[in-house]
């Protein structure tokens, strides 16, 4: 080699530098986890109400047929929710 000839320098990421990064990572994953489960409970409570309207939409349906609620024309039976969690 010649003097005074630079080097280019190593490319890549040190191991502190890939360390951080998982770092930041777990942070904002400890964060939005919490988030994300409370999204899904809110999703589910959406769908449970829309299955209980559902029964209450049919139980109105058969008071107004048979003025009773616990008419024998009046079906039976469950209601299966719209994303079918209940």
């Amino acid at each position: 080699m010649r003097s005074g000839t630079l080097v280019p320098p190593a490319r890549g990421f040190t191991l502190i530098e890939l360390m951080v990064v998982v770092v930041i990572a777990a942070i904002l994953l400890a964060i939005g986890y919490p988030t994300y489960l409370d999204q899904v409970r809110k999703a589910r409570r959406s769908d449970a109400t829309a299955a209980l309207m559902q029964v209450a939409q049919r139980l109105e349906r058969c008071f107004t047929d048979s003025n009773a609620f616990d008419a024998g024309g009046c079906p039976s039976g469950t209601v299966a929710s719209p994303e079918g969690y209940y």
